[in-house]
C-alpha cells in the first residue's frame, strides 16, 4: 500500500495541518429493566479546522466550500477565520467551522 506524505486534503499554500472530526448524536430508550433496547443515531456532522501559513485566508465566514477533501454534499458553515502577522514569522491563517452533510440552506 503506498504511503502518502504531507497534507493532502487541501490545496492552500502553506498547510501546517488539516484536522477532520466526525460527530453523531444519538437518542436510546430504555427498556423498564433500564437496558438499552431502541438506539437511533442522528444529525451527523463533521467539524473541521485548518491552519496554513503565508498569505492570508481566503476563507470567510458564513456557508461555503472550505476546499477540504471529504468535507461535502449538505451545508458547510465556516464558522471561525483568523488571520495573523508577526514581525519575525511568515502571515498565519486558521478557519474552523461545520459540515452538516443532511442540511439544507435557508436564505
Amino acid at each position: 500500500m503506498p504511503v502518502t506524505f504531507g497534507i493532502t486534503r487541501h490545496a492552500g499554500a502553506l498547510v501546517e495541518s488539516v484536522d477532520v472530526e466526525k460527530n453523531i448524536e444519538t437518542a436510546v430508550l430504555k427498556n423498564s429493566q433500564g437496558v438499552d433496547k431502541h438506539i437511533h443515531p442522528y444529525n451527523p456532522t463533521k467539524k473541521f479546522s485548518l491552519k496554513s501559513r503565508g498569505e492570508p485566508s481566503a476563507l470567510d465566514v458564513g456557508a461555503g466550500d472550505p476546499g477540504i477533501t471529504g468535507i461535502a454534499g449538505g451545508v458547510t458553515v465556516v464558522e471561525s477565520v483568523k488571520d495573523g502577522e508577526v514581525n519575525t514569522d511568515f502571515p498565519s491563517a486558521e478557519a474552523s467551522g461545520t459540515n452538516y452533510p443532511e442540511g439544507a440552506l435557508i436564505s
